[in-house]
């Protein structure tokens, strides 16, 4: 479930209200036209909490109309709707089409609260799906990595690869956790036996990595939106100026270049590092959903499963240049202040000399491969 504000009638007040399947991720025209209702209606952004953006009221008017399937004509009348809906009144969500996991299937031996969320898939991946769900206790929660198995692999080889790959992750994410890496604890691993059918054919039924839920947002969100709030330089001042100014930005950067610093001097190098598998905790999880614009909390590194254990330089470097490339490409505007990031990983990193050297090397090869093709 995603919590969002909505503005009543009356420009004074918003009111609380919850809608699932919130997809800002995926515009379609029926998207569009949400956000030409909202602009024709004036909607008093200035009103309302920055938690809450167009996009955001625009998805829950999308799935509004998709549950009563809709016609264009009348899109006007069910965003009025969806704006003066209570909780209680919005659809309820969109049944999973995937089957859940072996570990969220089955029945729990205490007493469940009668206000506590069912499990609800909040992402899917190429090889995994992510669930968030609770763990011991329905105040608890915590995010469920599941491979699921692969009907194109064969069994055996399915089964030996989930296996591999789940137990690695879990290894790295309990190194991390001992050597001083901000990741999420790791609660739990379920690597599921295989099921024989049957016919006589074996089934594999995949594997399951239980972690802390990091109450908060990536940091390619949060960064972005801050930059939003941040006017461009006007005429004839330097925009990257204005920002080299900025000390929340600094800050967070250096954030940033100090867990990666501390990641590397563990050993662990992450194989897909970008600021959407950097998170932002904020210090009261109550609130840290609130703060879309505010750069503070603490940086906690997610999703280690292209990860290994490496003291290669080369493999280091590459990380970094991973990195490195997916800033320009999220947030352009703050790209040159990449190298606030790379001084505190080597103030991190005390052997980040020849990693950085090796650094250079790998960006004169991605340089030329860009001129290539």
């Amino acid at each position: 479930m995603h919590s969002f504000y909505v503005s009543s009638q009356d420009d004074g007040c918003c009111r609380f209200a919850q809608c699932s399947a919130l997809r800002e991720d995926s515009p379609s025209p029926i998207f569009g036209l949400c956000l030409l209702h909202l602009e024709r209606e004036n909607f008093p952004a200035q009103k309302v909490p920055a938690l809450l953006t167009k996009q955001r009221i625009a998805s829950a008017m999308v799935e509004t109309a998709s549950h009563r399937r809709s016609q264009f004509s009348k899109l006007s009348v069910f965003a009025a709707d969806c704006l003066n809906m209570t909780a209680e009144q919005l659809p309820a969500p969109a049944p999973s089409p995937f089957a859940l996991p072996r570990i969220l299937a089955f029945q729990p031996s205490a007493p469940v609260s009668s206000t506590a969320n069912p499990p609800a898939l909040i992402a899917q991946g190429a090889e995994a799906r992510v669930y968030r769900t609770t763990y011991l206790s329905s105040d608890r929660p915590c995010a469920l990595k599941y491979r699921p198995p692969k009907p194109y692999r064969h069994p055996v080889l399915d089964a030996r690869l989930t296996r591999q790959r789940i137990l690695a992750e879990a290894r790295i994410l309990h190194k991390c956790r001992r050597e001083g890496v901000p990741v999420p604890a790791l609660y739990a691993v379920d690597v599921e036996e295989d099921s024989v059918l049957p016919s006589g054919a074996v089934k594999t039924n995949g594997g399951s990595l239980l972690t802390e839920w990091i109450a908060g947002g990536p940091v390619r969100a949060r960064l972005n939106a801050w930059l939003a709030t941040v006017p461009a330089a006007v005429e004839g001042k330097d925009d990257l100026e204005q920002l080299r100014a900025q000390a929340d930005l600094k800050a967070l950067l250096q954030r940033i270049g100090s867990a990666v610093g501390r990641l590397h001097r563990a050993g662990i190098v992450h194989g897909d590092l970008t600021t959407s598998n950097l998170m932002l905790r904020g210090a009261d999880a109550s609130t840290a959903m609130k703060q879309e614009a505010n750069l503070d909390g603490e940086i906690v590194i997610i999703d280690f499963g292209l990860a290994s254990q490496s003291s290669s330089d080369e493999d280091r470097a590459v990380d970094l240049y991973v990195l490195e490339r997916a800033f320009g490409s999220t947030h352009p505007r703050a790209e040159a202040l990449f190298e606030e990031v790379i001084k505190e990983y080597g103030r991190t990193f005390k052997q980040s000399a020849p990693v950085l050297r090796k650094l250079e090397d790998v960006r004169m090869r991605g340089r030329k491969r860009s001129m290539l093709g």
